[in-house]
């Protein structure tokens, strides 16, 4: 098989077709499972501090306390990423994963804080990228502005981060930053017109396009802002989530992928995934767990079906 085969298979077999659900059952072992195998008293496992992106033409990556990884879930496959300036913190925004079209190969970027203090809002960047293929490390000029902890997404050549509001200029509003993986330079995106004052904001990419969810704790709402193709922001949903009480908390939910058949939204509420229908206002639970500590959580990991498996003689082969 050729390496455009494999790219051609990981775009056509996931067209109109409803999200594959993994959980994560050991990050370091490349275990992944699929929903319809916790039967007969088999269960997810339970995890901290680990999160995994959306996937990105056939693989995703993840972070944890200790190592990093890029995976491809449907065939098995993880490989751990090593860095020398990990300190053994979790930073959720840490690793970004994108595809260059041009040179069709996977791009991967790490961006960590050399130091940061919120009372002074003083902070340093380092940054670095390589394509998934390569060993190789290659420095980059970091950010121009201080990254979230929370995860980067891809969508449309570039990958996106939050910029983190405590530290660096005070912004009015929110800010997103860009990394063109093509021109491998980074620029600074208005962010819809929402505030970090009562929430929590994350981008993902849903419909293919770049959008940002903002989550209300006063009201238990998430609020989902798309891009359209002129850079506008627009609000794409309005998720009232105080009738699904205790089970989806706005604080604890993040949105993981739309199913293009129906419409339908899929929600990981830390110990509950479910559908939520825009058009009924309602939730169809799938999976949940009485999850006594909250500080460990369900793992869902939506992949594309892929055969996209790096370092195989028959990837990227240039």
């Amino acid at each position: 098989m050729t390496d455009y085969f494999i790219q051609s298979h990981a775009i056509h077999a996931n067209l109109n077709r409803s999200p594959r659900i993994m959980f994560v059952m050991d990050p370091r072992f490349g275990n992944y499972w699929d929903l319809e195998k916790f039967t007969d008293g088999h269960q997810p496992h339970l995890i901290s501090d680990l999160v995994c992106s959306q996937p990105v033409h056939g693989l995703n990556v993840g972070s944890c306390a200790f190592w990093d990884f890029i995976c491809n879930p449907a065939i098995g496959y993880c490989k751990h990423i090593s860095f020398d300036d990990n300190d053994g913190t979790f930073f959720a925004g840490r690793i970004g994963l994108g595809f260059d079209s041009e040179a069709n190969n996977h791009v991967v970027v790490h961006v960590t804080y050399k130091e940061k203090n919120l009372e002074t809002r003083y902070y340093e960047l380092q940054c670095k990228m390589r394509y998934v293929n390569q060993e190789q490390w290659r420095p980059l000029d970091p950010p121009p502005r201080p990254i979230a902890a929370t995860p980067p997404t891809f969508a449309s050549g570039k990958i996106y981060w939050m910029v983190e509001p405590n530290l660096g200029p005070v912004s009015a509003t929110c800010e997103i930053v860009a990394f063109n993986v093509q021109t491998q330079e980074f620029e600074i995106l208005q962010g819809p017109p929402c505030n970090h004052d009562f929430g929590h904001m994350i981008v993902l990419q849903l419909h293919g396009a770049l959008c940002v969810t903002c989550s209300d704790r006063r009201a238990n709402t998430i609020d989902i802002w798309m891009m359209d193709d002129h850079g506008l922001w627009l609000l794409k949903y309005h998720i009232e989530l105080e009738r699904f009480l205790p089970d989806y908390l706005s604080e604890n939910t993040i949105p993981l992928a739309v199913d293009p058949k129906d419409g339908r939204i899929l929600l990981n509420a830390g110990w509950s995934v479910g559908y939520y229908d825009p058009k009924t206002l309602e939730i169809e639970t799938i999976y949940t767990r009485n999850i006594p500590d909250h500080g460990f959580r369900l793992c869902p990991i939506i992949c594309h079906e892929s055969l996209v498996w790096p370092y195989s003689p028959y990837q990227y082969p240039f």
